[in-house]
């Protein structure tokens, strides 16, 4: 876990962070427009503020990868896709990036 505030390390995705990620997948698709048969997270960084912002790594085809900013509070009854970027590459960094305001809450 991070301090509060700050992002911490990678690590690997596990069985929480896939599950996750799948629940927000239909608002990725919608977002990018795009429909994913490949939709496997890799690897996140998470964020300690009022509940957790998590920047996700998530195949999404061969060589192909997007980075999604998802929040969920410490109950765990909201998860939701904040922002996403897409054109990443296996290479790319997870870095902290702002909440994509054409996303509606």
């Amino acid at each position: 876990m991070s301090s509060l505030g700050g992002v911490g390390k990678v690590q690997p995705a596990n069985k929480d962070i896939m599950t996750m990620v799948l629940k927000v997948k239909t608002h990725v698709e919608t977002k990018l427009g795009q429909q994913y048969h490949c939709f496997r997270a890799i690897s996140f960084r998470q964020q300690l503020v009022n509940g957790i912002n998590y920047f996700v790594k998530v195949k999404v085809g061969e060589g192909e990868y997007v980075h999604l900013r998802i929040y969920q509070d410490f109950k765990k009854t909201i998860t939701r896709l904040d922002a996403v970027q897409a054109h990443k590459s296996e290479d790319s960094t997870i870095e902290f990036f702002d909440i994509d305001p054409s996303l509606s809450h």
